[in-house]
């Protein structure tokens, strides 16, 4: 069975695999510069339409990213079409599309497709790849020939006059939206196409899929999109996070050997300005043995490492330097005085912000919401509809980032709480809800990722079931706070709008299926 190199099952048939793989690499070896995929009879999840197109999937993305910038930088404001957008909103467009695609050429935009998670399986065409959620083939390029086959529903958009801006000045790049010239990325499974042509070998559908069953929750430990990631798959999959195991979640203030006549670690730290919140750590020479609970740090070349070591005077601990690091000791009394020669570090904590994000297809408008139950009692509902969008350093602990309309922001939505003020939170329901521009989850390909500090990244797919009409409301996942843990279970219910009378109160369907207990009112955007 074909895999990726952290074992997620490829989609194909095993020969058909190695059947495909062979046919990149002739077709590559033949032409190096042009090798083009005919995909016939290819049906868009989205809309249902079914196109023929031929894509090159050999291309230098680099070079198409500096070719667009510099076309973006050089695109004249002189002349603006102000029916489109004012002249601000022209000026605010071309500069976000140059930050954009400068940061992509940086490898900084994690917007960017090559950031998206997916692994190249071909050598001699790196735009040959496998996704790591779905497993199946998804082929990039540069397209040369299309032609619609057959028209799907189109969706009635209203786009924001920045949106159109920045169509109008992408024209004639690879980021137009016209088909012709245009990047894709075409996920191949069998039944979505007809047929796949590599240089003179062409494919059916029939190969594209996989007997193997993969129910178990899938931990990735290679880079996958710059982080490692837990992908809950199934309903009720949950990852335990072990919170006392994150450590390194610090930075130094200030490395200082002292010098002279022995001085207080307090005068020290008035002398170079180190704010209180900078802990001092002693470097120490030789083993030291501890009686109380005590942090300690240690420092191999860059990599700067601190946690607590727990002792009593019952059961000590010891401590010392390797060959390899050297190891600080935290200063407890701030009147120890430092002789000559001695080391300090001044050490403070980096910010541990849990941060939860939805991101999805760029054309319609999705919210991220939650619902916050404290351990006081207290229940809140974060969203942007009635822009409740709360607070960080109190009740309730969780502060949204705003509203995206219309996925303008390049990675949709967040939610942020502090792992310090956990102990707050008894619970936080995640969920999700269509506002508009689609009227299932499976046509809006999007993906809640839930980044602790120090620990890999939770990824939990919405559109892998099929939702049924009217349902606009998924709940996504219940982050659980324990006293040394964090569990995060998958759930992907979904729910119909609208207010249901019950016990006195105005209910809604993701109310009364999580007990959130809360009277809801209808409301709008506008």
């Amino acid at each position: 069975m074909p895999t990726l190199s952290d074992g997620t099952p490829i989609q194909m048939q095993e020969e058909t695999y190695k059947e495909v793989l062979v046919a990149f690499e002739n077709a590559f070896d033949e032409n190096e510069q042009e090798v083009l995929v005919e995909i016939k009879g290819y049906k868009s999840k989205s809309t249902g339409s079914i196109i023929d197109v031929t894509l090159n999937v050999v291309f230098d993305y680099k070079e198409l990213l500096i070719e667009t910038w510099e076309h973006v930088v050089e695109f004249s404001l002189a002349d603006l079409d102000t029916s489109i957008a004012s002249k601000k909103q022209w000026e605010t467009a071309k500069e976000e599309l140059r930050q954009s695609l400068w940061d992509s050429m940086q490898d900084k935009n994690q917007g960017d497709h090559t950031s998206r998670s997916a692994e190249s399986i071909s050598e001699a065409v790196p735009s040959v790849r496998v996704g790591y959620s779905s497993g199946l083939l998804q082929i990039q390029g540069i397209v040369e020939e299309y032609e619609l086959i057959e028209e799907g529903d189109k969706k009635k958009r209203k786009s924001r006059p920045k949106t159109l801006a920045k169509k109008e000045i992408l024209e004639g790049t690879f980021r137009d939206s016209d088909a012709k010239g245009a990047f894709k990325t075409l996920a191949l499974e069998k039944g979505r196409f007809s047929s796949i042509k590599i240089g003179d070998l062409t494919f059916s559908s029939d190969g594209f899929y996989s007997d193997v069953k993969d129910d178990a929750i899938r931990v990735f430990t290679g880079d996958r999109g710059h982080s490692k990631r837990i992908v809950l798959s199934q309903k009720g999959d949950t990852a335990v996070i072990e919170l006392q195991k994150t450590w390194g979640l610090y930075q130094i203030e200030k490395r200082y050997t002292h010098s002279g006549a022995a001085k207080k670690v307090s005068q020290i730290r008035s002398d170079l300005g180190i704010v209180s919140a900078a802990v001092a750590y002693a470097e120490i020479s030789r083993s030291k043995t501890l009686r109380s609970a005590t942090m300690v740090a240690t420092v191999k070349g860059k990599k700067l490492t601190v946690k607590e070591v727990k002792a009593t005077s019952k059961k000590s601990a010891k401590v010392g330097p390797s060959p390899s690091s050297d190891t600080f000791v935290e200063v407890k009394r701030e009147n120890k005085k430092m002789k000559n020669g001695e080391t300090l570090l001044f050490i403070k904590p980096v910010s541990q912000q849990i941060s939860v994000n939805l991101d999805w297809d760029k054309s319609q408008d999705l919210d991220l919401g939650c619902f916050v139950e404290l351990n006081s009692g207290g229940k809140w509902i974060l969203q942007p509809l009635g822009k409740k969008f709360g607070a960080i350093d109190y009740a309730p602990y969780v502060l949204h980032s705003g509203d995206d309309r219309h996925g303008e922001s390049e990675d949709g939505e967040y939610m942020y709480a502090e792992m310090s003020n956990l102990n707050h939170i008894r619970r936080i329901v995640f969920y999700a809800m269509i506002y508009s521009g689609a009227t299932n989850w499976t046509d809006t390909d999007a993906v809640a990722t839930i980044e602790i500090p120090g620990h890999a990244t939770i990824e939990v797919p919405l559109n892998e079931q099929t939702s049924e009409s009217g349902q606009g409301k998924c709940v996504l996942c219940t982050l659980k706070p324990e006293v040394d843990s964090l569990s995060v279970e998958r759930h992907i219910t979904f729910h119909r709008d609208g207010l249901i009378e019950t016990d006195g109160r105005n209910a809604t369907e993701m109310d009364l299926a999580y007990d959130f207990g809360l009277n809801w009112i209808t409301s709008s955007k506008d």
